[in-house]
């Protein structure tokens, strides 16, 4: 819905290439820090305000602002001044030990006229115009701004569609936005209708009250012979994998991490558990779908149980009596449970080790993993926020041991991702990333397991000649819908 009501400053095409959308080209700069990016003019929010330089100042301010406690405030930690919005305490009203940041506004951020956004960054990076596609990077309506929890249920945007309706718990529609200037949708309205979690949807596509779905995995194999033309699979960029809490003195031995993967026959679990549907990793990033992604980067994303055997011995043994001890979320469908016992018995089978598994609640779950309180490989996803295959390692594995999730820091990981920042070109940038990922390949901080493919059924109302499904983004292109 976001990014139906919304425009940003770019789209992205199926291969990952920047569309200028409010932005006239692609941003500019000589030296990687300084960027200029040229706006089109005359554009407008839904409510009748300007769409220029400012609305992009005052949403990304707000946006990187700590006692706002915007999920997505991270992003704006490369412009300068991003440091100086934060304090360790996210609510900025409490203890004087924790006072509120020294800067409400970012020192990098300028509109330097109504069609002109400079940005500065505190340090080179060749990749920054393709972050700029991502939603945090939006503008906002000074009128939002000023009522930020009325926005949240009727927000003023400036896309192609308006916010019709929302019932809560059961539907909301976006209506058609006639003034809109860009190109206009072929459909008048379109609704999402909302499910309890865990609720099966399948059936309401099969009696035809859905005109898209999710295939079932328990509906594949049937969907694939009876839907024909009109199920569409597509490669996608979301990974799924196990990362090692390293922190802890038994993971920290990467013989042990190696070992752990080496033992796991992945495509047996994919037809076993998905009929074949998704792809094996042999990367920490998709090749084919994300730009600078290539194969084969883990050498030990391949079975070899005698090798798995001989690393631990090298590494002085299993501990007798040990329980590999295997972290998962919850999830309604029970699918991560499904894939992750399946990991403990391929362990117990390869290696003769037995295994345990804690299941906690999604919201519990991200923040004992990010406090370093979990003792066994976690489970986790990821999907890109933008098309560049280091958007794959630093939010992930970078910014030091106490910033990600599994503890993990490589002095030559960190020099090549920064390396990579600071090359002049996108392109010699991405083969920095290419041999960070390598190192990242031999230590295993995490152990990837399987791409997804998306299975989408497309509804006998819908032209199936107008539906374009976006391997970097995800999900149907709702813009360029047609009906039949």
């Amino acid at each position: 819905m976001i990014n139906l009501v919304h425009d940003g400053l770019f789209d992205y095409d199926t291969t990952g290439k920047l569309i200028p959308v409010i932005a006239e080209a692609v941003p500019t700069s000589t030296d990687n820090i300084n960027w200029t990016i040229k706006i089109k003019s005359g554009l407008k929010f839904q409510n009748g305000e300007p769409v220029d330089a400012e609305a992009f100042v005052r949403a990304w301010n707000y946006g990187a602002y700590g006692p706002n406690a915007m999920g997505g405030s991270y992003f704006y930690s490369r412009i300068k001044g991003a440091a100086d919005m934060t304090s360790e305490d996210p609510d900025g009203d409490g203890p004087k030990e924790a006072p509120k940041p020294k800067a409400e506004a970012l020192t990098g951020l300028k509109a330097v006229d109504a069609t002109t956004l400079q940005v500065e960054l505190e340090k080179p990076f060749s990749g920054f115009p393709t972050m700029l596609g991502y939603l945090v990077f939006y503008p906002m309506a000074k009128a939002c701004i000023e009522a930020v929890d009325t926005c949240k249920d009727k927000p003023i945007g400036n896309g192609p569609f308006q916010l019709k309706s929302w019932n809560k718990g059961v539907d909301l529609t976006v209506e058609r936005w006639e003034e809109y200037a860009g190109e206009k949708p072929a459909y008048k309205t379109l609704t999402w209708k909302i499910f309890p979690d865990g609720a099966p949807t399948y059936p309401d596509f099969l009696a035809g009250q859905l005109d898209f779905e999710t295939v079932p995995e328990a509906d594949y194999d049937t969907a694939k012979s009876s839907l024909g033309e009109r199920l569409l699979e597509v490669p996608t960029p979301s990974l799924s994998y196990l990362g090692f809490p390293v922190y802890d003195d038994f993971y920290k031995d990467k013989r042990i991490r190696q070992a752990l993967s080496l033992a796991v026959d992945r495509e047996l679990l994919n037809t076993a558990l998905y009929q074949g549907r998704y792809q094996v990793a042999t990367s920490f990033s998709p090749a084919g779908i994300i730009p600078g992604a290539v194969e084969g980067t883990c050498a030990y994303c391949v079975l070899d149980v005698d090798k798995a055997k001989a690393l631990i011995e090298e590494a002085g043994g299993w501990p007798e009596g040990k329980k590999l001890k295997l972290w998962i979320n919850t999830a309604a469908s029970g699918a991560n449970e499904k894939w992750v016992k399946a990991f403990g018995d391929q362990i117990k089978q390869n290696l003769g080790i037995e295994f345990e598994y804690e299941l906690v609640e999604w919201n519990a779950y991200l923040a004992k993993t990010q406090a370093h309180e979990v003792d066994g490989p976690y489970r986790l996803g990821w999907s890109p926020d933008y098309p560049l295959n280091e958007n794959y390692l630093t939010p992930v594995w970078g910014g030091g041991a106490d910033q990600n999730r599994s503890g993990y820091e490589n002095p030559e990981f960190t020099a090549l991702l920064e390396a990579g920042d600071q090359a002049a070109t996108l392109d010699e940038a991405i083969a920095k990333y290419q041999e960070a990922e390598r190192v990242l390949g031999e230590d295993m901080p995490g152990i990837p397991m399987f791409y997804a493919k998306s299975a989408t059924a497309i509804g006998e109302n819908i032209d199936l000649d107008s539906v374009v499904i976006n391997p970097v983004l995800g999900g149907v292109d709702l813009r360029l819908l047609k009906l039949k």
